[in-house]
């Protein structure tokens, strides 16, 4: 893993915009002193960058914007097994002729 990490080339999804695949690459540079936000600029480096043009900072010190609800998906009643627990299911990862016995240890 590593070794993907320092020399694999970065694979970003088509989808994304120019802006945050500009941002994600700037973010990520293996370079930690040509790293976005690693300068003398710090994090005013990364506010500045396109993607965050829309963004009103004094908005989001202050606390004033309401986060995005999630998206939930709900899962189909389908691919859900009602017997998945039911008593015929009991014993069947056992193997025959042995049992597991827990020993308490006391400190």
């Amino acid at each position: 893993m590593f070794k993907n990490i320092e020399s694999a080339p970065l694979k970003l999804p088509l989808y994304l915009s120019a802006d945050v695949s500009n941002l994600i690459v700037a973010l990520l540079n293996r370079n930690p002193h040509k790293r976005l936000g690693s300068g003398k600029g710090d994090a005013n480096e990364i506010k500045k960058h396109p993607w965050f043009k829309d963004i009103n900072w004094e908005v989001v010190i202050k606390r004033g914007l309401k986060p995005p609800k999630p998206a939930v998906k709900p899962i189909p009643d389908s691919h859900m097994n009602p017997d998945i627990f039911a008593d015929n299911f009991k014993g069947e990862n056992k193997i025959k002729d042995w049992e597991f016995v827990a020993k308490h240890v006391v400190i």
